[in-house]
């Protein structure tokens, strides 16, 4: 007959061993599995917020820029048709740099015109220009929507080098249009300019 010490601990058997192990490994493996998932979400997120931030840089500057020059010439124009370049923070970066390490985000600018043609990846078609139900003449003659204009921005992350080459027809491209987030907004001319008399 054995005699076991009172004070003497049990230890864990080889079975209990390895199902313990079975069971972590089973657990890293599935946690291992949404790993890239997970990464794919958090990179698809980071893009979709540098992009906002892209949109909302250009809007800004559309809007803080006149409407017209001295001589009465269109300044929201000059906007219409700019391809510019940004890094993996939203900040912009000279056309020099296209194509890059630090080029990641190409973005188009268009304010189109009233009877103009909208490009394909906005679905097409002719603008008509912005017009409110109802809206009556101003003392002026001018109608409120003709102090409204239709901007789009268009963003993507594509980098490969035919569209770095010739980033126009790459935003026209139809098998790049699942890569190209847009943003439709109005700019809307906030006040008149006054000069003093003289």
């Amino acid at each position: 007959m054995k005699l076991v010490s009172p004070d003497r601990e049990r230890a864990f058997s080889l079975v209990e061993v390895t199902l313990a192990i079975g069971i972590t490994a089973v657990a890293l493996v599935s946690l291992m599995g949404m790993l890239p998932k997970g990464m794919q979400t958090l990179q698809r997120a980071n893009d979709k917020a540098v992009m906002a931030r892209i949109h909302q840089q250009v809007l800004g500057e559309i809007q803080l820029t006149p409407w017209e020059d001295s001589d009465g010439s269109s300044q929201i124009e000059t906007f219409d048709g700019q391809i510019r370049y940004y890094d993996d923070q939203g900040i912009e970066i000279p056309a020099s740099d296209s194509g890059s390490l630090k080029h990641v985000y190409t973005a188009r600018i268009l304010v189109p015109r009233p009877n103009s043609k909208l490009p394909e990846s906005v679905g097409g078609g002719t603008h008509g220009g912005v017009r409110v139900p109802g809206e009556t003449m101003l003392a002026d003659g001018a109608l409120p929507s003709d102090f409204m204009r239709l901007v789009i921005v268009e963003i993507t992350g594509i980098a490969s080098p035919d569209f770095q080459a010739n980033p126009e027809s790459g935003f026209e491209d139809p098998a790049n249009r699942k890569m190209i987030f847009t943003y439709q907004t109005f700019a809307v001319k906030m006040g008149q300019e006054y000069g003093t008399e003289e």
